[in-house]
């Protein structure tokens, strides 16, 4: 959640997409869920977390963080290649 640009003017839609962070206020999440869009905003980032915390535990500590981080995004990237980047 801190790597999201904090100046951002799309900061809540972000973390909701990639970290599935819950919107702060309804202002923020009223045209989501007006649209219906919002499901898109809760599956898409909690996916992506429960993976995270799987790569945690298997593979955190037994590798130094620079890998770790390449492998991760690297995993996370083809889950969402492999759903046709869809939510």
């Amino acid at each position: 959640m801190n790597s999201v640009p904090a100046q951002s003017l799309a900061r809540p839609e972000l973390q909701a997409l990639v970290c599935g962070a819950s919107f702060t206020s309804f202002e923020s999440a009223s045209p989501y869920i007006s649209s219906g869009l919002i499901h898109l905003f809760v599956v898409s980032g909690a996916h992506l977390v429960f993976l995270q915390k799987i790569l945690d535990l298997l593979f955190k500590k037994l590798i130094s963080e620079k890998f770790y981080f390449i492998l991760s995004a690297s995993i996370l990237f083809l889950f969402t290649a492999m759903c046709e980047f869809n939510p």
